[in-house]
């Protein structure tokens, strides 16, 4: 039993550290589940009441919680087996043609490219690979170094065109962009929150927080120069004497 209960409390950090409703919820239930108990031996009176509120966390709010933020990949599935036929393959990326990609070859994708093109890309082998492909792991400055370092193996870039808005904008007046436009940030995030804790929550952002994809976009609209342009995006390469 103590095995156990050490085991579900250590999945409470992991809760703190990516906290989206799903895993709050999986792994906060360890600590709920020890805490039924408790409740029965101590306020017996108190347990029915307690484990109503269990069954309706898990048994309608978890639910909830799966169709909205996974239902991409619940509802294939669903449909599967329920005989409906899947979805046509989507057409060929645009930027493919548009940027003449097949001209190219060693691309980086810093930013995320859509699915289509990334296929491309990958079955052709023009693609830069990263150690970090995506933002998901880059949290640090140190991380962000090692991003941009392999970057700069690559030949090309292709990125979205609304990073060329940042090309001569100074670090003051990118800062003063972000406060700008922190409140409206925040009555969003302040949304999520009540509808994940079911009580109306103020969320305000006392520091900006480190932005490394913004930090990155700086960096490759003053260091790149774009050579196509289509579909609202760049292949871009490193200026000369960079």
């Amino acid at each position: 039993m103590l095995q156990w209960a050490v085991q579900l409390v250590g999945l409470v950090p992991a809760a703190l550290g990516r906290c989206e409703k799903g895993h709050l919820l999986m792994n906060g239930m360890g600590m709920f589940v020890l805490t039924l108990g408790a409740v029965a031996a101590v306020r017996p009176r108190a347990f029915p009441h307690y484990a109503a509120v269990f069954v309706f966390v898990f048994g309608v709010v978890w639910r909830v919680v799966e169709v909205i933020d996974y239902d991409w990949n619940i509802v294939p599935v669903r449909q599967s087996l329920g005989g409906v036929p899947p979805p046509e393959e989507p057409q060929a990326s645009p930027l493919v043609s548009g940027l003449d990609l097949v001209l190219y070859s060693s691309i980086a994708t810093p930013m995320g490219i859509d699915p289509q093109t990334r296929k491309y890309l990958v079955e052709t082998r023009r693609i830069a690979y990263q150690y970090y492909q995506d933002y998901g792991s880059v949290a640090t400055e140190v991380e962000l170094a090692r991003k941009i370092r392999d970057l700069k193996s690559a030949s090309y870039v292709l990125v979205p065109k609304w990073i060329l808005g940042l090309k001569d904008m100074s670090d003051a007046d990118v800062l003063a962009a972000r406060q700008k436009q922190q409140p409206q940030l925040d009555q969003q995030q302040s949304i999520k929150l009540g509808f994940l804790f079911l009580y109306p929550m103020h969320f305000q952002t006392k520091h900006l927080p480190f932005d490394p994809m913004l930090e990155e976009a700086k960096y490759i609209a003053r260091n790149y120069e774009a050579v196509r342009e289509a579909s609202g995006y760049l292949l871009m390469k490193p200026r000369m004497g960079n």
